[in-house]
């Protein structure tokens, strides 16, 4: 079923569409009161999350629990499954399309929420299995519906100060207590990695699916850097089992890493957890600091050649009118830029 702009409440579960799109929700308001972190249902006071679609998914041969509300299709039956001898169940593993989670923290008021719609429309960010977005506003106030959902991810405001070097965003307070509202939720259980997407990132999903598939179809608990041998902010790729170390021990990084940007903290403190850091420069186009110091700039008309790429992602692009271009030039729908 597809609709378009709407947002729709059956029952008590609430299916927030701000683009044609084929999908399910995976959080019951009634659990919002509840401690209980269910995969696919929101956990903790307040369900912070702003809003969560879970794309349906094909899963070929392997067993997986996805939670409420969620629909998986199977083109094995279990039993054959279990008959296999290990070497076969691991060549089925390394075929099976790996499942991403996305989320994306944006800024009510500016160009983010102008990218939102376009990252809905376009199946950038609605491209992932599943997603999520987080404000310190309802999502009322984000896509101007008269829908209504209760708490925020970040309570403060989201205006913060950046390096007078490099003009990188001192960003890490807001990061960590969204990061600690993924942990609640936690949606990510659901998937083989998450992913944090900047607004202004374009990325497409099958493009990534692709290259996890190919390149890292066992990755244990690892993060993906695109430029080493820093992990970029634009675009954080985590296995589940990154995620897992870092939800398990949010304050030993809080505490124990001073760094004030989110990427350097992230890195650090996944490092700290013994997470394994793996370099993969096929996952993003990273063109910041074009137009701007190093943490700043965006992609002008004339560089949008940089869009017609191999790679998953491409960063910068502020300007809505040309993020839809690079979209299509990245998924190989326009070569002639």
């Amino acid at each position: 079923m597809s609709f378009s702009n709407a947002f729709l409440l059956t029952g008590t579960w609430v299916v927030v569409i701000s683009a044609t799109f084929d999908g399910v929700v995976t959080r019951d308001a009634e659990s919002c009161s509840t401690d209980v972190h269910t995969p696919g249902v929101g956990a903790g006071p307040g369900c912070n999350n702003v809003f969560l679609l879970q794309k349906e998914f094909r899963m070929r041969g392997v067993r997986q629990d996805v939670g409420l509300a969620s629909t998986v299709h199977q083109s094995l039956p279990l039993s054959a499954v279990v008959k296999h001898e290990p070497s076969k169940e691991l060549a089925i593993m390394r075929n099976r399309t790996p499942t991403i989670f996305c989320w994306m923290l944006v800024k009510p008021g500016t160009y983010e929420v102008d990218l939102l719609h376009l990252h809905l429309s376009k199946k950038s960010l609605s491209g992932c299995d599943g997603f999520a977005v987080y404000s310190n506003v309802t999502i009322d106030k984000i896509l101007g519906s008269n829908a209504v959902f209760g708490g925020k991810a970040w309570t403060g405001p989201m205006e913060v100060e950046s390096e007078s070097w490099w003009g990188f965003a001192m960003n890490k307070p807001i990061f960590t207590h969204v990061w600690r509202q993924v942990f609640a939720d936690g949606n990510y259980r659901l998937y083989d990695w998450t992913v944090k997407l900047d607004a202004d990132a374009v990325l497409v999903p099958e493009k990534l699916r692709s290259i996890l598939r190919q390149r890292h179809p066992f990755p244990g608990a690892v993060f993906l850097t695109a430029r080493p041998p820093y992990l970029l902010g634009a675009l954080e790729v985590l296995s589940r089992d990154a995620v897992s170390a870092y939800a398990e021990n949010p304050g030993l990084c809080e505490t124990g890493v001073s760094s004030p940007r989110e990427d350097d903290y992230l890195q650090k403190c996944l490092q700290m957890l013994n997470v394994r850091r793996i370099h993969d420069l096929e996952i993003l186009e990273e063109q910041a600091g074009y137009g701007g110091g190093m943490g700043s700039g965006s992609l002008s008309a004339e560089k949008l050649w940089l869009c017609n790429t191999s790679k998953a992602a491409v960063h910068p692009v502020k300007d809505p009118g040309l993020w839809p271009v690079c979209f299509d030039a990245c998924a190989g729908h326009r070569m002639d830029i």
